[in-house]
């Protein structure tokens, strides 16, 4: 099976999500940069830093399956020719359950490569807050600077 090239920062965003949902290690390493700069860190959880820590931490955290229903409600993007940055809201159901966890607040950084756009950054902290109801914002689209 070949690795997915992801074309567009939401499209790795998405892909990340939807690797996290399905609990699916081999698709979730498709998203990462394997390099030694990644930073990763889970809601109370210490800092990952290099692919191969972060590697570990989703394989255990893959392992049981997927994580039910996700929703990722965004707030904001910064995006850059080279670098997009989505922060928002993540909204995790179990699965088979009506009832979603508290909510957490979370920051993908995706960086350009020559093997197309890959996470760079994931930090997911929990807030007390739900994340607010917006109208649905059209996807950013990277620019050149």
């Amino acid at each position: 099976m070949s690795t997915p090239l992801f074309v567009t920062a939401e499209d790795a965003q998405q892909g990340f999500y939807a690797a996290f949902e399905r609990g699916d290690f081999a698709a979730m390493a498709a998203v990462w940069l394997h390099e030694a700069s990644v930073v990763c860190i889970h809601p109370a959880g210490n800092a990952l830093c290099g692919w191969p820590e972060i590697e570990r931490s989703w394989s255990a955290i893959l392992s049981g399956g997927g994580a039910g229903r996700i929703e990722f409600e965004g707030v904001c993007a910064v995006v850059r020719a080279e670098t997009v940055v989505f922060t928002g809201y993540e909204l995790i159901a179990p699965t088979g359950s009506g009832v979603a966890y508290a909510p957490v607040l979370a920051t993908n950084v995706y960086c350009r490569t020559p093997q197309g756009w890959k996470m760079t950054l994931h930090h997911a902290s929990p807030t007390s807050q739900r994340a607010p109801k917006r109208a649905p914002a059209a996807a950013p689209t990277p620019t050149r600077h």
